[in-house]
């Protein structure tokens, strides 16, 4: 015999049913949240830009894909497939902001507050769908990328809001990421490790300048930064790699110089004042040689691995650029790597710098090339 509900019953019935429908309506209006819209043509925007909003950048949440393939098999600790990097999100609001795009500005900080940057104010140096809320590891690089575009940007776009968040950032940077006068490669939060190297290519003295312009704290880091990377450079232009913070030591480079580290090193070399002229010259030596620049190179100029890269000639061009020299052989690198990209204009991939044989296209070459296209 069927029964009525007692009052207390029906009571808790209803404070279900009212959770549900809360919780339907705060799960919807969450599904309904994306990032600002970025609308892009390759006739106003040039083909590469069109490439990467159409085929890299997600239009849910902004985050750029690490490689245009998504079926390669997982490895631990590595961006694969539609991971979604820090080093990305940088590299866009950089674009954005030197190319005045406040568009794309506001669709990559979305991306960076909804998804890169924990209640922490850490910057996750990776994310994607399975792991994003598993990562407590930064990349003090990509954290000094971020805060250089976001306070480039508030004064950009005025937005002081931005500045705000990167003070915040920075802090928490400074915090947690220092290691005697210096920043670490990167720090833990989960279990407050620090790392025990720096890498040449992270010491960014320029951003660390432009934050001791903000707070004195961080001058003596800025001042060390500037000294150990000048320290790097070798007498023939190549910069070590990797300093041992335990024992004050640079590692010497048995597998040889990985071109991508050297020019990153020297770029931030020449945007903080230093003398980058050996490394021009080792560079205009080596397209006078091969009428290439190749991966990774001994000491002596050996090449080790002939694969090219997109990147290289992208970074080599920012160098040149930010010397004022060899304005030919910057042309020279631009046509080279140009070469790289799609050209049928028949493809989807036109414009982007596509392997078409198995369809890897990496976000970084991608992105480097845009900041000089």
């Amino acid at each position: 015999m069927f029964k009525f509900a007692s009052k207390k019953t029906i009571a808790l019935i209803a404070a279900i049913v009212a959770v549900v429908i809360a919780g339907g309506t705060w799960l919807e209006l969450n599904a309904g949240a994306r990032a600002p819209e970025v609308k892009v043509t390759a006739a106003k925007d040039g083909q590469l830009l069109t490439f990467i909003y159409r085929h890299l950048v997600d239009p849910y949440d902004g985050g750029v894909y690490t490689n245009l393939r998504d079926d390669l098999p997982p490895l631990p600790d590595t961006a694969r497939n539609h991971d979604k990097l820090s080093e990305s999100t940088g590299l866009l609001l950089d674009y954005a902001v030197s190319r005045k795009r406040q568009d794309i500005y506001l669709n990559q900080l979305f991306f960076l507050e909804n998804e890169l940057v924990a209640d922490s104010m850490l910057i996750r140096w990776m994310t994607d769908d399975e792991h994003k809320r598993r990562i407590t590891v930064n990349a003090s690089i990509d954290d000094l990328r971020i805060i250089r575009a976001l306070l480039e940007g508030a004064e950009q776009f005025g937005r002081d809001g931005d500045r705000q968040l990167a003070i915040k950032l920075s802090d928490q940077l400074y915090r947690a990421g220092r290691s005697q006068s210096w920043l670490a490669d990167y720090y833990d939060a989960r279990d407050g490790y620090i790392a025990s190297t720096i890498t040449a290519s992270y010491l960014d003295v320029y951003t660390l300048n432009l934050l001791a312009g903000l707070n004195p704290k961080w001058k003596p880091i800025a001042a060390a930064s500037q000294k150990l990377l000048g320290e790097s450079l070798q007498a023939n232009g190549l910069f070590l790699k990797t300093y041992d913070i335990p024992s004050r030591t640079w590692q010497k480079p048995t597998a040889g110089f990985n071109l991508i580290d050297v020019l990153i090193s020297a770029v931030h070399w020449a945007e903080a004042g230093g003398d980058a002229e050996a490394t021009v010259n080792w560079l205009k030596k080596k397209w006078q040689r091969d009428q290439r620049l190749y991966s990774v190179y001994m000491a002596n100029g050996t090449v080790v691995n002939s694969n090219e890269s997109p990147a290289v000639y992208a970074l080599g061009v920012q160098l040149l650029e930010l010397t004022g020299k060899e304005t030919a052989l910057t042309e020279k690198f631009k046509t080279r790597m140009r070469a790289f990209a799609v050209h049928d204009s028949s493809s989807p991939y036109v414009g982007g710098y596509v392997s078409l044989d198995d369809r890897s296209s990496y976000s970084f070459d991608n992105l480097q090339a845009l900041l000089i296209d």
